[in-house]
């Protein structure tokens, strides 16, 4: 989960990032009539994963940046907090993109 109103685990995407993915990169009819209930988005659903694995991508190096610079900070207890937590986030995203592909 990276918030509390935008779900994204190992099995699901939740309909709000969907939306939001579709916003940013489908014509305004296409999202529209998903928005609305009208289309269920599948013929889409590739190009959107597709977007989304890029996004989540990305997302890796920043973590992985992340895990690097905290060997360098702080005492030893919030610095093993913390790259613990990294890694929970990061186990989380590979599962997503493995799933979406």
């Amino acid at each position: 989960m990276l918030d509390s109103d935008y779900v994204l685990d190992a099995a699901n995407v939740c309909h709000r990032t969907q939306v939001v993915f579709r916003v940013l990169f489908l014509p305004r009819t296409q999202w529209k009539r998903f928005v609305l209930g009208l289309d269920d988005g599948l013929q889409e659903q590739a190009k959107i994963n597709s977007r989304l694995h890029t996004m989540l991508n990305d997302y890796m190096h920043m973590i992985e940046y992340r895990l690097r610079s905290i060997e360098h900070t702080g005492n030893s207890s919030h610095r093993d907090a913390l790259q613990r937590r990294w890694c929970q986030i990061r186990a989380i995203i590979e599962a997503c993109m493995e799933a979406l592909m």
